[in-house]
């Protein structure tokens, strides 16, 4: 549950403890529950005091909390990873954080970048509940942070073209918003989205959305210090798709 509308981790964690003990009360079970700056920390903090637990891990405990649990704790790392990982003395999830993320990548691709972001209890997946997808999304992490346009918006468009593949996989025809998330060095995180009224429907569209939103990254606009660039994501959201009459139903 996304619990940020309640102001703070003093009144989520007082949610949480009326909501075990309604469980208990209703159902006559024990629940654990964990509480997190998102939905990563607070799936590994769920699991740390089974079977009734309640682990509050705020945002500056995260590094320590995380550090001493084995690596398998992370989302992704499997019996076969958690061995490749063993075999070259990386046990814990401080081992992991200390290998440069070239590194990693060198070993597993893709997902040893990841590897390196939840390591530090860095994700950015969205928590929701519902069983109808309400977006479509691609993120990449650079081997080296770059604020070179040509480098940043090329992979922006191949990382549409994935998108929109994706998109039209899932049975979507249209999309009105369009999302671009930007993690510069240093971790901090910024997302800017447009909306239209008019729905678009093409891979065009949707590259020239993301170029659009992402060019004020480069100068005083949106990176007055001309940070580099670690992160960047595309995202379609307001998502329509055929009913069995073949008119266009929007996902709300």
């Amino acid at each position: 549950m996304d619990l940020s509308s309640l102001g703070g981790f003093d009144e989520a964690e007082a949610h949480a403890r009326a909501l075990k003990a309604r469980v208990r009360e209703r159902e006559e079970l024990t629940c654990s529950v964990g509480l997190g700056p998102n939905k990563l920390v607070a799936k590994i903090a769920s699991d740390f005091q089974k079977p009734d637990g309640l682990t509050v891990v705020r945002p500056d405990d995260v590094l320590g909390f995380l550090g001493g649990l084995r690596v398998r704790v992370i989302p992704g790392i499997g019996p076969k990873t958690e061995a490749a990982l063993g075999e070259r003395g990386i046990a814990t999830v401080a081992d992991l954080r200390a290998v440069e993320p070239a590194r990693l990548a060198e070993w597993f691709g893709k997902l040893g970048l990841e590897l390196h972001d939840k390591s530090r209890g860095i994700s950015d997946d969205p928590v929701s509940n519902e069983w109808e997808r309400k977006s479509v999304g691609e993120q990449e992490t650079f081997e080296e942070d770059s604020l070179d346009p040509g480098f940043v918006l090329g992979r922006a468009r191949a990382l549409a073209a994935e998108v929109f593949r994706r998109f039209a996989a899932e049975g979507f025809r249209e999309f009105r918003t369009v999302t671009v998330t930007v993690r510069f060095t240093g971790f901090v995180t910024v997302s800017r989205s447009r909306t239209t009224t008019v729905p678009q429907r093409s891979l065009a569209e949707l590259e020239a959305e993301a170029t659009r939103l992402l060019e004020p990254f480069f100068d005083a606009r949106e990176n007055p210090k001309r940070k580099k660039i670690r992160l960047i994501g595309v995202r379609v959201e307001k998502l329509g798709r055929p009913d069995e009459a073949g008119i266009d139903r929007p996902v709300e």
